[in-house]
């Protein structure tokens, strides 16, 4: 394929000749001729030249044209030879995918995309299309999988382009233009093609969405909806970025209590949110432990913006008669602060507001200011005697894989300096948004993860006896959890919030549920849960049942509230609480005190589970121990 700079020197080229060859035309033509008609004539003399449509036996009067007459059919030969090789080749790509197919397909080539397929195993087959594949992600891209990476241009959005797609025998395909509207009417039509091919094993399309209301319009679209054996997820990058983040790095990891959790965030955008979102929801105590949240950034308008977008986070809803007591559900102000620093009176104007700080996330858009800011941040905690501790996101904005910022936080070692993590960095967690939200084996990013959600969902779906949960095996309740979950349902987050709060309460008991690295055998090997350990588990949650009980109810109304639904009066009219549901209305979103007896017995139902869940769960790559979490993983 000829790239898009030797295009450009072709065309420049092509272009300068021509001129040069008016200009000696042009010399050429008599004096006494008129002007207009020595231009018109120069013109078409030099278009002769192009074709070689002019003698080249002719008197040549000057240099100018003894050049251009041989230059100027040279290029034009060389311009239609190069587009007809790329036609060709493009033609012979596509042929050569047809026949040999594609593992995984990514429509799009950005950073998401190359993240993505950065992840993938490495003997897996990769088509990325894109209007543009000679950017730095594509050059990325290309360079980690020569041998197992197709790069063709071509536009998603063309329905000719999406016939040609090896859908057939493809696992996986990623819809990742950077475009939500884009990304939905790519997915229309790849679904659509899907039908049509009627493939035995339809491949599983990830669609990414970031606005919730485009996800919740694609819920009711018949048309994007899934057929059978053919899952759709509508993926949102940034939540499932701080999904994982807070998975690793939790925010009330190393809290011994005391005090009420205290969460700083620097930095602003849409992952800042989705990591204030998700921080909060894991943080949720009693009524009267709320979080604290200071959010550290020179954008002054950020804390607004997060007002005006989740309505239940303001100071003053505690008045509204639609929260019913619920809120507050945090506490958050706003510091400035500019990144790529650490002020030190900053940090200390807010622990005299909310106390002493015990994480600080930096999630800074440039990758190097957010590696910056989290070196001054340690830095600030030393000198103020701060315990505080920080974790860095890199948002893959220069840096496309974790390895290549390991190149400036690690260390070799040299001389009597030990190889390890550079002393600038030390202490510090490190995440990567791209390529740390998908591990090795995942048939998209986070279905580890939706493994716990599923498996919750089953759970409230048979509300009743949970004798079934201990008399089935694992692998039976993996699957019937598979044919229980709708993956287009609006309460999707709804399962996946829940199953990232089971992390939490697993903690309270003293327990932790790690994630094993897929090709880490001794690990894996060591999987499982030891049947001594599940019993103290279930003796655990009998003897807090209630305080879990309460903890639930509580994770459940803030999740509600900040999805956007409110309180509406208790009613007996079933018809009418189906319609109250269809319009986010919910009677149940009260303190735990007020709720009705029906309402906790599924919250006692939900909490008795938990140890069931946890047998099943453990069939996948994850183990249990009463371990203490990790601070941090290594970097």
């Amino acid at each position: 394929m000829i790239s898009k700079s030797w295009r450009w020197v072709l065309a420049v080229a092509l272009v300068g000749c021509f001129g040069l060859g008016w200009l000696g035309h042009f010399i050429h033509c008599p004096a006494h001729s008129e002007t207009c008609g020595r231009v018109g004539d120069s013109l078409y003399r030099t278009a002769q030249m192009l074709v070689i449509g002019l003698d080249l036996r002719d008197t040549v009067a000057n240099g100018l044209l003894v050049w251009m007459r041989f230059l100027l059919p040279i290029l034009t030969a060389t311009s239609l030879v190069a587009a007809v090789f790329v036609a060709l080749s493009s033609r012979l790509q596509w042929l050569s995918l047809r026949v040999a197919g594609a593992d995984t397909i990514l429509l799009g080539c950005g950073r998401k995309a190359t993240g993505v397929a950065s992840c993938l195993e490495s003997n897996r087959r990769v088509l990325a299309i894109d209007i543009d594949i000679t950017n730095r992600h594509a050059d990325r891209l290309n360079a980690r999988r020569s041998r197992t990476a197709s790069l063709i241009q071509a536009d998603a959005t063309q329905h000719r382009v999406v016939c040609q797609l090896p859908l057939h025998r493809a696992s996986t395909v990623y819809i990742l233009t950077g475009d939500d509207h884009r990304n939905a009417l790519v997915a229309r039509q790849v679904i659509s093609r899907i039908r049509a091919i009627r493939a035995a094993k339809p491949p599983i399309v990830v669609v990414g969405v970031t606005d919730p209301s485009l996800a919740l319009l694609a819920s009711t679209d018949p048309e994007l909806q899934g057929i059978e054996q053919c899952q759709v997820f509508w993926f949102d990058w940034y939540a499932g970025a701080a999904r994982a983040l807070l998975e690793k790095y939790p925010p009330i990891g190393g809290h011994t209590g005391g005090c009420s959790i205290h969460i700083g965030f620097v930095g602003s955008g849409a992952l800042l949110h989705a990591l204030v979102l998700h921080a909060i929801q894991q943080c949720i105590g009693s009524e009267d432990d709320v979080p604290s949240i200071t959010i550290f950034t020179d954008d002054t308008a950020a804390l607004d913006r997060l007002f005006l977008q989740y309505p239940a986070l303001r100071p003053d809803a505690q008045a509204c008669n639609a929260y019913q007591g619920v809120t507050p559900i945090a506490r958050i102000h706003h510091i400035p602060m500019a990144p790529g620093v650490a002020d030190p009176a900053a940090i200390m104007a807010a622990e005299c507001r909310h106390g002493p700080l015990h994480k600080i996330y930096v999630a800074v858009e440039s990758d190097d200011l957010c590696l910056e800011t989290a070196a001054h941040l340690r830095q600030t905690a030393e000198a103020l005697d701060r315990r505080y501790a920080v974790v860095c996101c890199v948002q893959g904005a220069r840096f496309g894989h974790r390895s290549e910022y390991e190149a400036i936080v690690l260390t070799n070692g040299s001389g009597s300096t030990p190889a390890g993590v550079e002393p600038r960095y030390a202490g510090i967690g490190f995440f990567h948004a791209v390529s740390d939200q998908i591990s090795p084996g995942e048939c998209y990013p986070g279905s580890d993860l939706d493994t716990l959600a599923k498996l919750i969902h089953l759970v409230y779906t048979r509300m009743g006896n949970l004798d079934w949960l201990w008399q089935s095996s694992p692998l039976d309740l993996h699957k019937a959890a598979e044919e229980a979950w709708e993956p287009i349902d609006t309460l999707d987050w709804s399962n996946r919030y829940a199953a990232d709060h089971l992390f939490v309460k697993l903690r309270l008991l003293g327990f932790v549920l790690e994630r094993i690295p897929r090709g880490d055998a001794r690990m894996l090997a060591s999987r499982g849960v030891d049947v001594s350990l599940l019993a103290d588990l279930k003796t655990a949650v009998l003897a807090r049942s209630e305080e879990l009980q309460r903890l639930e109810h509580r994770r459940f109304c803030v999740e509600r509230l900040l999805s956007g639904w409110l309180w509406a009066r208790p009613t007996a009219d079933r018809a009418l609480v189906r319609e109250r549901k269809a319009r986010w209305l919910n009677a149940t979103l009260v303190p735990y005190d007020a709720l009705p007896a029906e309402e906790r017995h599924k919250n006692q139902a939900s909490i008795e589970a938990i140890p069931g869940i946890v047998r099943a769960v453990t069939a996948l790559p994850v183990r249990i121990s009463r371990e203490r979490d990790r601070e941090f993983a290594e970097v």
